[in-house]
C-alpha cells in the first residue's frame, strides 16, 4: 500500500468511525446524512475495518462520553476479543487509558478463553470486570 492509499484508508476509517458513533447518538451522519450508517459502511474495506483493532482504537479515542465508550465496549471491542491476540490487545491497552476503561465494559462468559484473556488483562491493569 502506498502513502496515498494509506492516507485514503485512514480518512475512510475516520469517516466510518464518525458515522458509527453518530448512529449511537441517533443523529444523521455528517458524511452520508444517514441515520443507519449503512452508506458509510457499504464498502467491503469499511465493513472489515469494524473488526480491526486499529479501527476500534480509533472509535474508542473518539468517544466523548462513558455511554459512547460502553457502546463500543459492548459491541465491536467485545466481538473482536475472540479473533485477536492477547499481545496485540495489550499493546493497545498500554497506549490508551480510554481503551483500558472500555475493557471494563466487555462481557464474556465464565470458563471461556475469551474470559480468561479478559481477566488476565483486567488484573494486569488493575481494572474491574463490568465496571464501566
Amino acid at each position: 500500500m502506498n502513502e496515498n492509499e494509506a492516507a485514503d484508508m485512514y480518512m475512510r476509517r475516520l469517516r466510518c468511525s464518525n458515522c458509527y458513533l453518530t448512529e449511537y447518538t441517533n443523529k444523521p451522519c455528517k458524511e452520508c446524512e444517514s441515520y443507519d450508517n449503512q452508506s458509510c459502511l457499504d464498502s467491503p474495506i469499511d465493513i472489515m475495518s469494524i473488526h480491526s483493532l486499529h479501527f476500534i482504537s480509533l472509535l474508542v479515542d473518539r468517544c466523548e462520553t462513558t455511554r459512547e465508550l460502553a457502546y463500543i465496549a459492548a459491541g465491536p471491542l467485545e466481538d473482536i476479543l475472540s479473533s485477536i491476540s492477547e499481545n496485540d490487545l495489550d499493546c493497545a491497552l498500554q497506549k490508551s487509558e480510554k481503551m483500558r476503561r472500555a475493557l471494563e465494559g466487555v462481557w464474556a462468559s465464565n470458563g471461556t478463553e475469551k474470559r480468561a484473556m479478559l481477566d488476565r488483562l483486567l488484573l494486569k491493569y488493575g481494572l474491574n470486570y463490568g465496571h464501566l
